[in-house]
């Protein structure tokens, strides 16, 4: 498995780069006012294939509270999990950044949940390496010269038949949903709760599911999970959505509940890109793909339409100039936001590589109405700070080819839409003649005159509760899950007293057993004498002062 690496770059200055000289071909780019600079992480790299990222505001730490940026980026060959801590409010002041290496990587995403059984702020790492599927948590600690350490790393597939994508969302820092395709198998899903981790889930009817997305929408009580994917059996995209309760504490298997098909023929040339509003009035989704030369954007919006639409963000039908058909255009990213833009409730912000071929290669995007028929941004483009190159990029393949190796421009927006000030945006590019890549951090700021995204809505009160009520109940997280030698269970108690924990196989023969005192709050109890356990399934069950406060179901590799 991967070793996990480190150096420590304590300041950078941050140039605030010159807009681009290059323009489309009879269309207009408004320049994106946005921060922008380049940091590769720690160690350098040339090929670059895609990224992910994510962003919170305010976050304790040992240098005060400051704005966390998480990110990576590489290819298949070595990534990097990217971490960046700036003063609130401004990006440009960074206090610290970091970053961990992983090689042999094929897909990474990265998230954040407050752990409310060991009160610090964990980041997450989900990955595909080999054929299988891993979740890696580190600790955000109050520490200025290792603020980020590695706590566990958790298998979530085993022997799949060939690489399948992975991705994950996380919401309001308690909720997180992660999707996997598990060859042979179908697509799997795993729920997390401030810091405790729910089963794996099995979701029926999708054994030919491929490149499947995850995102979290929150319209009234229950929290929700949609998932898009494409199936080839029915040559169609395919959104459906469950409660995230009834993921969390499910069985082994589950059926969603079907919101769209969406019939396009063979399989979209780009990897599929899902959000929703963190939280809006209504149960709005909207997800992006391209076929090569369209950039389109699949929605649903209950306010006014009676169906899903899907709209071609590049054809001119928004009112900008067509780049139909002289440009091709790769990897489209999508944000959909919950902020009032001109007494229009929520916005989607989408984003993508163009090329001529010749002279124009780079970044631009738009931002339109959730209903998909008005633009929001200036027409007709905006273009990325500093995103532009005068070859085309050189690690872009043409013609397209499906292999994953062959995906290689960039481009991600943070799909959180907490962070009060700015969308956080990562993008690749390279020199043809260098072949020395860059990666770029951008951040557009909302009610810009060109960027018209608003911050974001007030959150509902059961997520500003949430973690508090969270934290004072009695809770249980076991990790690693599946495990080989040691299992490490952390506990929120409500009281001190006489606590007991015991491994029993599926015929309830108990197999090993630990006593110990507790004390009220939270505490850790660790074994490490499990090696000779036979693999399979077994029940962990934990009690206090003689009342069961808990039963997981743990697997031995």
């Amino acid at each position: 498995m991967h070793q996990p690496l480190k150096k420590l770059i304590l300041t950078l200055s941050l140039p605030f780069l010159a807009a681009p000289m290059a323009t489309l071909r009879a269309q207009s780019l408004v320049p994106s006012s946005a921060p922008e600079f380049v940091y590769n992480g720690v160690y350098p790299f040339e090929t670059a294939t895609s990224t992910t990222n994510y962003s919170l505001p305010n976050i304790p730490t040992g240098f005060g509270d400051i704005d966390l940026y998480l990110s990576d980026g590489g290819s298949p060959i070595a990534r990097q999990f990217v971490y960046q801590f700036s003063h609130p409010g401004d990006p440009s002041a960074i206090v610290y950044q970091g970053s961990f290496l992983y090689m042999d990587v094929v897909d990474m995403q990265v998230g954040a949940v407050w752990n409310s059984y060991t009160n610090n702020m964990n980041l997450l790492v989900a990955y595909a390496w080999g054929h299988d599927h891993y979740l890696d948590i580190y600790d955000l600690t109050s520490s200025t010269t290792n603020p980020v350490v590695l706590k566990s790393s958790t298998q979530l597939s085993h022997n799949t038949a060939d690489y399948g994508r992975i991705r994950m969302d996380c919401h309001k820092q308690y909720g997180v949903a992660i999707v996997w395709e598990n060859k042979g198998i179908g697509l799997q899903t795993m729920m997390g709760n401030g810091g405790a981790w729910g089963p794996i889930v099995t979701l029926t009817g999708t054994e030919l599911a491929t490149g499947p997305d995850v995102a979290f929408s929150h319209s009234g009580n229950d929290l929700n999970v949609h998932y898009a994917y494409y199936d080839p059996k029915l040559s169609a995209i395919v959104e459906s959505a469950a409660h995230w309760t009834s993921l969390m504490t499910g069985p082994a298997s589950a059926t969603l509940s079907l919101e769209d098909i969406n019939v396009i023929g063979g399989a979209p040339k780009s990897r599929i890109i899902l959000d929703c509003p963190d939280h809006h009035p209504q149960e709005n989704w909207a997800y992006t793909y391209s076929d090569g030369s369209n950039i389109f954007v699949r929605l649903r919006e209950y306010n006014t339409l009676p169906a899903p639409v899907t709209v071609s963000v590049n054809s001119g039908v928004l009112g900008n100039a067509s780049t139909l058909p002289q440009h091709q255009v790769f990897s489209p990213a999508l944000y959909y936001g919950a902020g009032t833009v001109d007494g229009r409730s929520g916005q989607i912000t989408v984003g993508w590589y163009a090329t001529d071929l010749s002279g124009f290669n780079g970044y631009i995007a738009l931002e339109m109405t959730e209903d998909g028929t008005t633009l929001l941004s200036k027409p007709d483009y905006l273009a990325l700070p500093d995103a532009y190159t005068p070859q085309v990029y050189p690690y872009y393949s043409y013609p397209y080819q499906a292999d994953i190796l062959a995906i290689k421009p960039g481009i991600a927006f943070s799909r959180n839409s907490e962070h009060a000030n700015f969308l956080y945006t990562t993008y690749y590019d390279a020199n043809a003649q260098t072949a020395q890549g860059r990666f770029h951090h951008a951040f557009h700021k909302w009610n810009d005159v060109a960027f018209k995204g608003q911050a974001p809505v007030t959150l509902h009160p059961e997520c500003g509760n949430h973690l508090k009520a969270h934290s004072s109940e009695t809770g249980i997280n076991t990790y690693p899950n599946p495990f080989r030698d040691k299992i490490t269970t952390n506990l929120f108690l409500k009281e001190d007293g006489q606590l007991l924990q015991s491994l029993t196989d599926i015929t309830g023969r108990q197999l090993w057993q630990y006593q110990t005192i507790g004390k009220k709050g939270s505490c850790q109890i660790s074994t490490d004498n499990l090696a000779q356990l036979a693999p399979g399934t077994y029940m962990l069950t934990t009690s206090l002062n003689g009342q069961r406060i808990g039963t997981q179901k743990v697997t031995k590799q």
